[in-house]
């Protein structure tokens, strides 16, 4: 409080207007809203124009003044409004002041992107929609409303809000990109595939989109089409990790093991603490029969997410089938201490007890293993008693 602030504004068609001030309240609740008040001079029609601090830093915008009195006006912090908006655009409250700017589409949909901020969805959507009536064709508001009624998992309105975003602005690319998320979460996935495309076709260096329809292929057993996706991704977007690792396991669905283990290199490459794409190369290793590698990166897997419970039950899988008996059954009793009801494990570490000749132990496990379920008991029982 009480440094230095600049304002640049366009009052009444005056391009690139500077007003110096100081910053005299970093806090105020204005109308439900947090607030900075500050005294550089500013009129009717600054709103939306930039305040910045003595270091030359964007600290906010101009929202409104308190008309009548001697430069006691008001802005909203950078922090509440960046990076909320897709095209990084801020909505001024024009011609607005203190008395009337909650009457404005744009005071609606900035309290919208603030309880959206917030986690306040239920807030966010009343706001948004509020900014709607107020303003029909306010684009932003439709996009940001189907954000938060995804978020809300109410995904048939999210839908439809997206639609009216992309009917107000055709070439709309994240509205695209978000109503294929919205159908995937839906099941429709044609619907998602064809949205993908479309955001793509606006946009034809979105990673991100060929990325999730590649995934949106996966599900839809559309495996060489989800690798080609997932290759342009890559292709745009070197550094892609979730790319590579999707990659990876589109190649291992495909038995294409030799390119998916490439994969999942490239994946640990860039991101060389990717537990996932340890535990996935270890399982594409095992499917190739390359045990010691698939041990090694099991391990590695285990090394970064010391609570891995699958990387250690795999783990014991892999030293079981290289006769490796022991040390199966540590790996075993690790994913059993993570996670007391895993069935498999104790079933399978039942099993390992018999191949090293621990008949006692067996029984023991499959005790345990009565209380979890019956069938892998009735089967581990087989095995105990026809020895």
């Amino acid at each position: 409080m009480g440094g230095k602030v600049f304002v640049i504004s366009s009052p009444e068609g005056l391009e690139n207007t500077i007003s110096e001030g100081i910053l005299s309240a970093k806090k105020r609740e204005i109308a439900h809203r947090e607030m900075f008040q500050f005294t550089a001079p500013i009129s009717l029609g600054s709103s939306g124009g930039a305040v910045f601090n003595k270091d030359g830093k964007v600290i906010g915008v101009v929202t409104s003044l308190l008309e009548g009195a001697q430069n006691i006006n008001f802005g909203m912090p950078v922090n509440l409004i960046k990076d909320k908006i897709y095209n990084q655009k801020v909505y001024a409250l024009k011609d607005s002041n203190v008395h009337d700017y909650k009457e404005t589409s744009d005071y609606s949909f900035l309290m919208g992107l603030f309880y959206a901020d917030q986690n306040m969805d239920k807030d966010a959507i009343q706001a948004f929609k509020q900014a709607i009536m107020i303003a029909p064709d306010f684009t932003e508001a439709y996009y940001n409303l189907g954000i938060s009624y995804g978020k809300s998992d109410m995904h048939r309105y999210a839908i439809e809000a997206f639609k009216q975003a992309i009917k107000i602005k055709p070439d709309f690319t994240e509205a695209y990109f978000n109503l294929g998320v919205t159908y995937d979460k839906s099941d429709k996935l044609e619907d998602a595939i064809e949205a993908y495309k479309k955001a793509i076709k606006i946009k034809p260096d979105y990673a991100e989109a060929y990325n999730n329809l590649g995934a949106v292929y996966g599900k839809s057993d559309k495996l060489e089409d989800a690798i080609e996706a997932y290759k342009k991704a890559v292709k745009i977007k070197p550094d892609f990790t979730l790319a590579y690792y999707n990659l990876g396991t589109a190649y291992g669905k495909s038995d294409k093991l030799g390119d998916a283990i490439e994969a999942f290199k490239q994946a640990i490459k860039i991101k060389p603490d990717y537990a996932e794409a340890y535990y996935n190369l270890g399982a594409v290793y095992g499917n190739a029969n390359k045990l010691e590698d698939a041990i090694e990166a099991f391990k590695q897997a285990i090394k970064i997410k010391p609570d891995f419970t699958e990387a250690y039950y795999n783990l014991g899988t892999t030293y079981g089938r290289s006769g490796m008996y022991k040390d199966a059954i540590e790996a075993y009793k690790q994913a059993i201490k993570i996670k007391p009801d895993f069935t498999l494990a104790h079933f399978n570490l039942g099993k390992v007890y018999l191949f090293d000749g621990n008949r006692n132990m067996a029984i023991e496990e499959n005790k345990i293993l009565k209380t979890l379920d019956q069938e892998l008991t009735e089967q581990l029982s087989n095995l105990i008693y026809s020895k």
